[in-house]
């Protein structure tokens, strides 16, 4: 049965490692400023849409205002975790904090 195409590539890496090294090295010096250039573009095309989605706010159901890139600080704070356990007791569901604390 042959194996599988990630088992082989794999291998191959393993066995073929500094070429496949050389390779993509070769590949970054020739394309790195293009890269450059591409990313400063895409940027200043999609400026006024990713700063639209930065600064959107959220409404939380736990009554938190937050936005798009503090919803992880969001989550985290003892507001947003007390609506949780008041969630989870009304429903009998038990919510783990940590994977370490799973009995």
């Amino acid at each position: 049965m042959p194996e599988s195409k990630s088992t082989y590539n794999k291998k191959y890496y393993e066995d073929n490692k500094q070429k496949c090294i050389e390779k993509v090295m070769e590949r970054y010096h020739k394309k790195r400023e293009q890269c450059i250039e591409y990313g400063i573009n895409r940027y200043s095309r999609k400026r006024a849409e990713l700063l639209k989605k930065a600064n959107t706010k959220f409404i939380c159901e736990c009554g938190g205002r937050y936005s798009y890139s503090t919803k992880p600080r969001h989550t985290r704070t003892k507001k947003h975790k007390k609506y949780l356990e008041s969630i989870a007791l009304s429903t009998g569901v038990k919510i783990v904090d940590e994977i370490d604390n799973i009995e």
